[in-house]
């Protein structure tokens, strides 16, 4: 019989609590002038969704998927710009509602520290402008 397997402690860091918050807020007060879920509400429902599958596992998904019936958190990692090891961007895709990047780093193997929250306005790398607000909240949070 298989073990079961351990989550990770997610923390929200940075500006990410705000982010969230935000969203949440946004998705019910369209809920609220539709009756409905509109874009806002699945984009929140998205993100509710993979953020727990990023408690069970933050990196990024093997080429071959057993389950297709869950769409994995779009998560890469990040190689240029930045110095630290374990730092990932994981992409919402928000449909109609703009693309949400969050950047993380997996701390000692069991804590996942999400960092920073921006908007994708560009293709191709991140830029060294948004890495920069993550690695001042990981200092923050090394420096405790």
């Amino acid at each position: 019989m298989d073990e079961p397997t351990m989550a990770y402690t997610i923390h929200t860091l940075g500006n990410v609590p705000s982010f969230e918050d935000w969203l949440l807020n946004t998705a019910a007060q369209e809920w609220q002038q539709r009756g409905r879920q509109g874009p806002w509400g699945k984009t929140a429902d998205q993100y509710i969704r993979q953020k727990t599958i990023l408690e069970y596992n933050p990196y990024p998904p093997e080429k071959d998927l057993s389950s297709r019936d869950v769409v994995p958190p779009s998560i890469k990692r990040v190689y240029r710009h930045t110095e630290l090891e374990e730092l990932y961007r994981w992409g919402i895709n928000g449909a109609k509602k703009d693309n949400h990047r969050l950047l993380f780093v997996i701390h000692e193997d069991q804590t996942v520290l999400l960092l920073h929250h921006f908007n994708k306005t560009y293709n191709g790398a991140i830029r060294r402008r948004d890495i920069i607000p993550a690695e001042e909240s990981y200092q923050d949070y090394c420096d405790r």
